[in-house]
């Protein structure tokens, strides 16, 4: 996938996102990419390797895991100097000169006139999902504020498709389909993060990587609007990169949860501790984690300051901000 990244901080690019095997060898070929403007000219390239983005190795999947992550996510580059204008389309080629070209990848870059301040993402690719499942998740981050979700599909019922059709017509969701036929989410979980940070970079601010059993949820506000106009009273928040989600568990063992309501809040908290600390528990809908071990953050990024997506952290930001 191609993207134009005409951002302040990176100087008019292509950005070419691949992936590649973790058992193929270290050193990766040298490939030149055509690229093809709007008004015909056409100039060859080399290609930058610029950001590499690895999976979390594990020698034995965890039991909650679907299977070991096994590609690296690579981000490609391709200066284009001072030319502010968006490419049709690139070849890539191992040839200097630029012959034996691969099939062409369209640009792909979305300069609408307003910039929407948050978008989300599910940086997996989803099959087995009832329709219900899929609209709740999709009015609830519609509630907290997104005016972009892109959500990926591998095996979904016709159904589930159906009920998708009034938020893909209203530009509120858009599904896209890899054609592969291995799980995203257990090879494809990066590249599909970093798919979603440039399918963003000029048309939201924030953009949030996360799954469909999990919500960013702020404690103190109804949406994220409320929750960024807060945190800016204690900190300037163009300092940041993004921001770190913590998880809570969601337990299903009625004797695990002690509940203790005030008002209209009402705080849960599980038999797991944290440095001596009760972890809160809500929901009680699945018995998620069962050791503080599996505990994972989650990530909303800003486009103005990270150059790469990741589900857990930040890899690469602007330099002078902070994660």
């Amino acid at each position: 996938t191609a993207y134009f990244d005409n951002r302040a901080m990176t100087g008019p690019s292509v950005v070419i996102i691949v992936e590649q095997n973790k058992t193929a060898p270290n050193a990766m070929p040298t490939f030149f990419g055509k690229v093809v403007m709007s008004n015909g000219k056409t100039f060859c390239r080399k290609i930058e390797y610029w950001k590499k983005i690895a999976p979390r190795f594990r020698t034995q999947p965890a039991p909650y895991r679907h299977g070991p992550d096994t590609y690296y996510c690579n981000l490609l580059r391709i200066r284009l100097n001072h030319m502010h204008e968006p490419p049709l389309y690139i070849a890539m080629s191992q040839n200097e000169f630029c012959d034996d070209l691969l099939p062409p990848m369209p640009v792909f870059y979305d300069n609408r006139k307003k910039r929407e301040k948050f978008a989300v993402c599910i940086q997996k690719g989803i099959f087995g999902i009832p329709a219900e499942t899929l609209i709740s998740f999709v009015e609830l981050n519609k509630a907290l504020g997104a005016s972009i979700i892109t959500i990926w599909i591998q095996t979904i019922e016709e159904s589930v498709y159906n009920a998708m059709i009034p938020y893909v017509e209203s530009g509120l969701v858009e599904m896209l389909d890899w054609k592969v036929t291995t799980p995203i989410r257990n090879y494809g979980t990066h590249a599909a993060c970093n798919e979603c940070v440039y399918r963003n970079i000029h048309r939201a601010e924030y953009v949030a990587l996360t799954d469909i059993d999990e919500a960013f949820i702020p404690y103190k506000h109804d949406d994220w609007f409320g929750m960024l106009d807060d945190l800016g009273k204690y900190a300037n928040i163009k300092n940041y990169a993004g921001f770190r989600f913590e998880s809570i568990p969601w337990c299903d063992k009625g004797n695990s949860i002690k509940v203790a309501s005030k008002g209209n809040s009402i705080k849960a908290t599980s038999n797991l501790k944290n440095n001596g600390t009760f972890l809160p528990c809500y929901f009680k809908d699945t018995y998620r984690w069962e050791s503080t071990d599996r505990h994972r953050p989650k990530m909303m990024v800003s486009m103005d300051r990270a150059f790469a997506g990741h589900n857990h952290i930040i890899p690469y930001y602007k330099k002078g901000v902070k994660e």
